[in-house]
C-alpha cells in the first residue's frame, strides 16, 4: 500500500542547524517557577524581579534571531529552596567546567572552534541542538526526518506508552535502587537500539498475527500471559488500546505470553520500518562522551546538573510536539456552565472528540462540574525526530521488566521510570554518582517509608542491618 499521495502533517521547515542564535556571550539571567509566579535574578544588579511568566514567553522562542536585541540570555533552574543569588555563581562555575571539557577545535574555517557555553544559548533546548549538530554529522543529512503522515502519527503515539508507574501501600523498610542515567544509556551505548529515520511507505495488514516480529509498530493486538507470570510483566505489557513495537511483542513471546487479535473482526495494521534502520548509539555516542564524564566523574560534581539535563532531555527533544491551540479559556459565555451532558464537539469544528483535550472544573456556586477551557490537540512534532518516541519508551520499559523479573514480585514495593524499592537489597552495591559508567542498577540507599500512593509518602535513612 503507497501512501505517497497521503496529505503529509506539515512541520516546522527551517533547517534547526539554521536556526541556532549567533548571540555571543551575553549576561545569563537565571530564573524558576515558584508556584504561579516566575522569579529571575540579574546578577550585575543583584535584583530580583517577577512576572506571569511574560519574560519566559519571550526567550523560549530560543531559535529566534531577535534575541540579538537583548542584553541577557534566560536559563532555567529547579531549586525552589537556594536563593538564586547562590545558586547563579555556582552555575556559573559549572559552565566553565562545561566549556573546558566540551571544547571542540573547529577544522572547518568558515565556523568558530565550539564549546558547551550556557551564556551563548541559553536555554536547554538550543544548547541540546547545537551540541548535537556539532558532533552528529548525520543530523545535517537526513532530510524530511520530521514529516509524519497523518495516519502514522496516531501509530506513533498510540504506541507510547509512557514509563512504568506502580506502587502498591506500604509501611516499613526498602532498599531504594535505580538505573543512573537510563534514557542516555540506551540511545547512547546500547547495541541493540534502534528507530528508524523516516516513513518508508511501508504499511501491512494481517489476517492472522505474525510468526515473527519485524521493526516497527502494531496495532489490534492482545497479549495473554500464562498463568503465575510474574505481575509486573502483566501490567507493563498490558495495553488496551491495542498497540505495540516490535519490541515489546519480542518480549512477550520470550515470557511465552500468547499473542492474538484483539478483534477478530479487524486486520491487524503495522508500519513496518527497515530493521536496523538507525542505530542508535552510533551517532549519539560522541554526543554523550563528554557529558558523560562530566555526569560520573566526583572531580565534575558542580557540573553535574547541567550535564545531566542535556543528557536527558536529548531524547524528549528529539520528539516535541507542536503545542495544543486554546479554543475555549473560561472567559466565553457560550460554553461557561456547560455540563458534561450538554457538550458537543462539533460546536469547536472538529470531527471527532478526541481532537480535543477538555477540562473541568467544580462550580462552587452550583456544585456541578463544569467546563474550565478546551484545547485542540495539535498532530504536529517540532522536534527533529518524533519516530523515536515509541521506541525509546517501550524499550526502557522492556529493560524495566527485564530486570524486574529477577526479583520476586512480593518484594517489589515501588516503580518509577527506572527506579526501584525493594525490600531485600538482592546484592546491588554499586553507590551512585560515584565515578561508574551510567546505565547500571546502583544503590540509593535504605529508608524507612511509609507508601500512601506512588507520589505521597514519607521517607527516613535508615542504616541497613548487617
Amino acid at each position: 500500500m503507497n501512501f505517497n499521495k497521503r496529505p503529509k502533517i506539515q512541520s516546522e521547515k527551517e533547517l534547526y542547524y539554521d536556526r541556532i542564535p549567533m548571540n555571543g556571550s551575553k549576561k545569563l539571567i537565571i530564573y524558576r517557577k515558584v508556584k504561579s509566579e516566575f522569579e529571575y535574578y540579574y546578577s550585575e544588579e543583584g535584583c530580583h524581579k517577577f512576572d506571569n511568566g511574560e519574560s519566559e514567553k519571550l526567550f523560549h522562542n530560543a531559535f529566534s534571531r531577535e534575541l540579538k536585541k537583548y542584553d541577557g540570555i534566560l536559563y532555567r533552574v529547579y531549586d525552589l529552596k537556594t536563593p538564586l543569588s547562590e545558586q547563579w555563581p555556582k552555575i556559573m562555575e559549572a559552565n566553565e567546567i562545561m566549556k573546558q571539557m566540551t571544547y571542540k577545535k573547529s577544522t572547518n574555517p568558515k565556523f568558530p572552534d565550539y564549546c558547551v557555553d550556557i551564556t551563548t544559548t541559553g536555554l536547554t533546548k538550543p544548547t541540546v541542538l547545537k551540541h548535537l549538530m556539532i558532533h552528529s554529522a548525520w543530523f545535517k543529512e537526513i532530510p524530511n526526518r520530521n514529516d509524519v503522515y497523518d495516519f502514522e502519527y496516531d501509530f506513533v503515539e498510540n504506541a507510547s506508552h509512557g514509563p512504568i508507574t506502580w506502587c502498591e501501600p506500604y509501611e516499613g523498610y526498602v532498599h531504594m535502587v535505580d538505573i543512573d542515567s537510563m534514557y542516555p544509556s540506551i540511545y547512547g551505548a546500547d547495541e541493540n537500539f534502534y528507530f528508524p529515520k523516516r516513513f518508508t511507505n511501508k504499511f501491512h495488514e494481517f489476517d492472522v498475527v505474525p510468526e515473527n516480529f519485524q521493526f516497527g509498530i502494531y496495532n489490534n493486538i492482545k497479549v495473554e500471559f500464562p498463568e503465575g507470570m510474574h505481575k509486573i510483566a502483566k501490567i507493563a505489557l498490558t495495553h488496551h488500546n491495542g498497540y505495540y513495537t516490535h519490541y515489546e511483542l519480542k518480549l512477550a513471546k520470550m515470557l511465552n505470553a500468547k499473542i492474538i487479535k484483539k478483534d477478530d473482526n479487524k486486520l491487524i495494521g503495522a508500519i513496518i520500518y527497515p530493521d536496523g534502520d538507525l542505530l542508535s548509539h552510533r551517532f549519539f555516542a560522541n554526543y554523550l562522551t563528554h557529558l558523560k564524564a562530566i555526569k560520573t566523574l566526583p572531580r565534575f560534581k558542580q557540573a553535574r546538573p547541567i550535564a545531566k539535563e542535556m543528557m536527558s532531555s536529548l531524547w524528549g527533544i528529539m520528539c516535541e510536539k507542536k503545542k495544543d491551540s486554546c479554543l475555549y479559556n473560561g472567559l466565553n459565555e457560550k460554553a461557561y456552565g456547560r455540563k458534561t451532558l450538554d457538550f458537543h464537539y462539533k460546536d469547536w469544528g472538529v470531527e471527532d472528540a478526541t481532537e480535543l483535550d477538555i477540562n473541568w472544573k467544580l462550580d462552587k456556586e452550583s456544585g456541578e462540574f463544569v467546563i474550565s477551557s478546551i484545547w485542540k490537540r495539535s498532530r504536529q512534532y517540532t522536534g527533529p525526530f518524533p519516530r523515536i518516541k515509541p521506541f525509546i519508551l517501550t524499550f526502557a520499559r522492556c529493560k524495566m521488566i527485564k530486570l524486574a523479573l529477577g526479583f520476586d514480585e512480593d518484594d517489589i514495593i515501588r516503580i518509577h521510570t527506572d527506579s526501584f524499592w525493594l525490600k531485600k537489597q538482592y546484592g546491588i552495591h554499586i553507590p551512585k554518582n560515584d565515578g561508574n559508567d551510567i546505565g547500571k542498577l546502583q544503590y540509593e540507599g535504605y529508608h524507612h517509608v511509609t507508601l500512601k500512593s506512588l507520589n505521597n509518602f514519607t521517607r527516613n535513612a535508615q542504616q541497613p542491618c548487617q
